[in-house]
This record gives C-alpha cells, structure tokens and sequence, in this order.
C-alpha cells in the first residue's frame, strides 16, 4: 500500500508546465507578433525610400557635374549623358527625363532596382518625391 502512495505523491510533487499554461503563452506570443509584424513593415518601407532618396541624391550630383561642364547653351540631354551619369554615380537603377535649364538640373527620375520611383523637381517645395 505504501508503494502505490509514494508514487501518488510523487506525481504531484513533478514541477512543469501543463498544457493549458503552455497554449495560453503561445496565443500571448501570437497576439504580440501580430501587433509587431505591421510596424515592423513600416520601417522597414520608411527605410527603403530613405534608401532611394540617397541614391537620387547621387544622380542628381552626377547629373549635375555633367550638366555644369556641358549645358550652358540649352543642348539637350542625351542618352549619352544618361550611361556617364549613371556611371559617376555608381547607382543600379535606371535614369530618366532628365530636364536640364540653363546648365541646372531641373528634374529627372530615378527608378532604383527594387522599383521605388523617385522623382526630382528643382521647383517643388518637396524636391524628392517617392511613389
């Protein structure tokens, strides 16, 4: 008798986690998750357009370089000019309507790799405009 006692006992003695504790943490870590995933999305998106803006800004300094040596005369810009631009700027993406007035860029748009669009316009309130 003293035998099936001891082991009653030491069965309630056994420290663990049952297996409701154990769902009811998992559903907290879920719901948490759940309430982390989107913000997380944010920044991440936040930080590629940050990106993109950094690499326009590379465009528009090579376009401008390029712009300053060669358009003081109203010529117009070139696919030429594109391929040197990109190339001094040492960006990926893809360069175009490039609009230079009086040996000044007055816009273009840069379409990086991953395809965010940026677009520059010397007359906007808001030179760098992401889409």
């Amino acid at each position: 008798m003293t035998k099936i006692n001891d082991k009653k006992t030491k069965r309630k003695n056994v420290k663990g986690f049952t297996l409701v504790e154990l769902i009811v943490v998992m559903i907290i870590l879920a719901i948490l998750a759940a309430l982390l995933v989107p913000s997380m999305t944010g920044y991440i998106d936040k930080a590629n357009n940050n990106a993109a803006i950094v690499e326009a800004r590379q465009v528009l300094v090579a376009c401008q370089t390029i712009a300053s040596e060669n358009y003081f005369h109203g010529s117009v810009w070139d696919a030429a000019d594109t391929a040197e631009a990109k190339a001094l700027s040492e960006v990926t993406g893809t360069i175009s309507d490039v609009k230079v007035a009086s040996g000044k860029i007055d816009e273009f748009k840069y379409v990086t790799e991953s395809g965010i669009t940026v677009t520059y316009n010397q007359g906007a309130a808001d030179k760098f405009t992401v889409s």
